[in-house]
C-alpha cells in the first residue's frame, strides 16, 4: 500500500486478516507525460457515463 495511505485504514485491513506490504509510488518520466495527458483526454471522449466523464475531466484539468 501506498505510503499516505492512514494508519486507521491499515488497522481495519489488518483486522479483516489481509496481508499488506508497503509500495512506492511510481510516477511517469517528465517527457511521457504529454502522452498520459492524451491518454486521458481519449478516454473523456469515448466514456459513456457523464458522472465518469466529470470525474476524468477534473483528473485532466489537473494534469495542465
Amino acid at each position: 500500500m501506498l505510503p499516505d495511505v492512514p494508519m486507521d485504514h491499515r488497522q481495519k485491513l489488518l483486522l479483516q486478516g489481509c496481508i499488506i506490504r508497503e509500495i512506492e509510488p511510481l510516477y511517469p518520466p517528465e517527457n511521457q507525460t504529454q502522452s498520459i495527458r492524451l491518454l486521458w483526454l481519449i478516454m473523456l471522449l469515448i466514456t459513456p457515463s457523464s458522472i465518469i466523464r466529470g470525474n476524468l475531466l477534473f483528473i485532466l484539468l489537473s494534469l495542465f
